[in-house]
């Protein structure tokens, strides 16, 4: 059976997953924000793949036709194209453009004038080109150009930029100069209250993609593609039937975690609630005293165990407190009806009692009153044996047994004792334990006995101590009774029935049991003691 989880667990994982949906869905968000970037990007360099390659091949036939076997002086820049990657003929050319670390640029601006008159070569190249981008776009909705080594726009999908410079533009100028550039502007104008399923996109960047044209080794012009980004909510709408069933995931989450927290947490707290509603009426169904069942957690079933417990231990201390009741209602009616009734013939015939009769009824009187005292006595010391509390105290349970045994020991009774010759340390204190040994002494002495021994037996976690005697012993009917509060075979000589049931509680306040053993001859009385090490070399406790 696996154990039950703890109560910090369930609410660590509910924690967990309540604070990590929002930020895992912002991340996802903002992930795929990126992707959509990307996207985007990935399509203006795959365009911008196809231009350059289909203006490379046109620049090579317009050479031939103008009888050029290599470039002629003054044609093109000194420059390689500086690819990031290249694997034997291949250039991969990745996208890598991130919004939300890549640095925004301001709009791209209008034009220049021209820097100098176009390259006539480049210029028939654009001409040929320029009705194939214009038709592109139509499918690509992309923004393209083609510029001269200069920077003079040879072939675009704009009219009014035509034979003008971008040389200004920094995606232009880096071409130029042979790199890969990708960069993000910012749009100059937003189209506003666009509908989610428009072909205009409400993003505020842009994605800028120029690459170096090239012929004979030298850079002769440029290819620039700019694309506007799919903005996140068209992309949500477009994707909403994913969508919709991520936030179906989302609210199946919830109502799991809701079901969960109801299952660990709410019904076995109702359960609780229940029981103790079941302590406090006091049913008497001893439901109360059973822990719940399905607690969830471990924390809930170690709660409903204890107030099982308390129930238990309150249903047998009000036992306990009426069969008590009773008990001491018992032994106080005797002596109360002879002081009554005493009390009454004096009234009635003190004028008539001789002296002798009067001493004799004062006497009665003085001997119910004293054991009424007695009474009193030995239930303060029960009440203060079952109040006790478990302490530090140790002491030398040789010396104590020593000491009772030279009190009471007597010509009449003698009192021996059979123990190890060294310190034995005992987890109780000497009071507690000196009450315990003196009260089976004077047991055994007030039953006519003779002789009592004390032996003591030691173990490395246990010490015996057992109180023996040669009397008449304890009858086989009254044995399972001697613990009982107030059962007594010496009521005539002032016996109380109390002094076994303050041994037991003083011994159990400490964590020692008392019993008692059957025996042909006598009474014989084991008490097990904790052993403790204090009073010796202090490596253990």
């Amino acid at each position: 059976m696996f154990p039950r989880p703890r109560l910090r667990t369930i609410l660590l994982v509910v924690n967990i997953v309540v604070l990590g949906v929002p930020v895992l869905g912002i991340a996802a968000l903002q992930i795929y924000d990126t992707q959509l970037v990307r996207r985007t990007e990935a399509e203006v360099i795959s365009q911008a793949a196809h231009i350059k390659a289909t203006a490379e091949l046109e620049l090579q036939m317009a050479m031939e036709e103008a009888g050029y076997d290599a470039a002629p002086d003054g044609f093109g820049r000194n420059a390689e194209i500086q690819w990031p990657d290249e694997f034997y003929d291949f250039h991969p050319v990745e996208p890598r453009l991130d919004s939300s670390r890549d640095a925004i640029r301001v709009p791209e601006g209008d034009p220049e004038p021209p820097r100098g008159a176009p390259d006539p070569i480049m210029r028939q190249v654009g001409e040929r080109l320029e009705p194939y981008l214009q038709q592109a776009q139509r499918t690509t909705l992309s923004g393209m150009h083609i510029v001269d080594w200069q920077g003079n726009v040879v072939a675009t999908t704009n009219d009014s930029q035509r034979e003008m410079s971008l040389y200004h533009h920094e995606e232009v100028e880096r071409a130029l100069d042979g790199e890969i550039v990708h960069i993000l502007r910012r749009r100059e104008r937003i189209p506003e209250h666009t509908s989610l399923e428009s072909l205009s996109r409400e993003t505020s960047n842009r994605v800028f993609f120029a690459m170096p044209l090239s012929y004979d080794d030298r850079i002769v012009g440029a290819v620039t593609v700019w694309r506007t980004p799919m903005s996140l909510p068209q992309a949500l709408y477009k994707n909403r039937g994913m969508l919709g069933i991520l936030l179906g995931l989302m609210l199946l989450g919830g109502l799991t975690i809701t079901g969960l927290t109801s299952f660990y947490i709410g019904r076995p707290i109702h359960r609780l609630i229940e029981q103790t509603e079941k302590v406090t009426r006091d049913e008497g169904d001893g439901d109360g005293t059973k822990p719940i069942g399905k607690p969830g957690t471990y924390e809930v079933q170690r709660l409903s165990e204890s107030i099982a417990e308390m129930a238990t231990s309150l249903e047998e201390r009000a036992d306990y407190i009426r069969t008590f009741a009773r008990s001491v209602s018992h032994e106080f009616k005797t002596p109360l009806t002879s002081i009554r009734g005493t009390v009454e013939l004096l009234q009635d015939h003190l004028d008539e009692m001789s002296d002798e009769e009067r001493e004799e009824f004062l006497h009665i009187l003085d001997a119910d009153a004293e054991r009424l005292e007695h009474l009193v006595q030995r239930l303060l010391e029960l009440a203060k044996a079952d109040v006790a509390r478990q302490s530090d105290d140790h002491c030398d349970a040789r010396r104590i047994a020593t000491e009772v045994a030279d009190t009471y020991r007597t010509d009449e009774f003698d009192i021996t004792i059979d123990a190890p010759d060294e310190t034995i340390d005992v987890a109780i204190s000497a009071e507690a334990l000196r009450s315990a040994i003196t009260n089976l002494v004077i047991n055994a002495r007030e039953h006519g006995d003779s002789l009592a021994s004390i032996a003591i037996e030691t173990t490395d976690d246990v010490v015996t101590l057992r109180v023996e005697d040669d009397g008449p012993g304890i009858s086989e009917a009254n044995a399972d009774r001697i613990f009982d509060e107030f059962f007594t075979t010496a009521r005539d000589r002032g016996g109380t029935g109390l002094g076994l049931s303050i041994t037991r509680a003083l011994l159990a306040a400490h964590e020692c049991t008392i019993r008692y053993l059957p025996s042909d001859s006598g009474a014989i009385f084991e008490i097990d003691l904790r052993r403790s090490y204090q009073g010796e070399s202090g490596d253990k406790s």
